[in-house]
């Protein structure tokens, strides 16, 4: 899932994708996906970002689910891991709970 991403960030499009956060890790890392199948890339919404729909990517973070420091983690990891400047992410959806949506413009 994490090669679709990059692959379309890299042809200019925003990319829209579920991320379920696991605080308190030893490492930051990608965990794996959850839900079913292989993830299908759905048209653009409204927002005129594309979708990644199906599955869920499973990110556990390093940092204490304290106040902002797993956001802010999360967002440190995303940046390095896809290569894109931190102020191109955004979380739209679930700022207080373990799932969240995501959308990166390149």
């Amino acid at each position: 899932m994490i090669e679709q991403i990059k692959k379309r960030l890299a042809k200019g499009e925003t990319v829209r994708f579920k991320v379920k956060v696991v605080p308190g890790s030893s490492r930051s890392m990608i965990a794996g996906t959850l839900g079913g199948g292989n993830p299908a890339l759905s048209g653009a919404d409204a927002s005129g970002a594309d979708s990644l729909k199906t599955d869920i990517l499973n990110i556990k973070i390093a940092a204490a689910p304290e106040k902002v420091k797993a956001y802010a983690e999360l967002i440190e990891f995303l940046s390095d891991t896809l290569s894109v400047p931190k102020n191109h992410i955004l979380i739209l959806t679930g700022h207080t709970s373990p799932l969240k949506t995501i959308i990166i413009s390149p």
